[in-house]
């Protein structure tokens, strides 16, 4: 995920807030106030730089770091959700599903084969 925030130090200084704060519940708020920015700037900032939103980026930031989680863990779906900031693992799942086009089970197999 770095590589889209890699040409504008404002975004790569977002996403590592965004890493930073990962467990935490994402307010837009306070992501703007570390870069000094208002929200509305952030917005349009990001928009600009990564052509997504703030939201969309902490989501693709929690599904990079989850799925790493997945791949190299043995950690339970739950405790994986919880740690980037999902008290809801369905929901986590369903963006999972979207995002990388795999199942849950799928995902744990692979990380099976590539063991192997």
């Amino acid at each position: 995920m770095q590589h889209l925030s890699a040409e504008d130090f404002v975004m790569h200084k977002a996403e590592a807030w965004v890493r930073e704060h990962i467990a935490q519940p994402f307010d837009i708020s306070a992501l703007a106030q570390a870069l000094n920015l208002s929200p509305r700037t952030l917005a349009r900032r990001a928009q600009a730089a990564i052509g997504m939103s703030p939201i969309q980026l902490v989501q693709r930031v929690r599904v990079e770091v989850a799925l790493n989680l997945l791949r190299t863990s043995s950690l339970i779906f739950a405790d994986i959700a919880s740690r980037v900031g999902y008290s809801d693992a369905p929901a986590l799942t369903r963006l999972i599903a979207r995002e990388s086009g795999m199942t849950l089970a799928e995902i744990r197999r692979s990380q099976n084969i590539h063991r192997e």
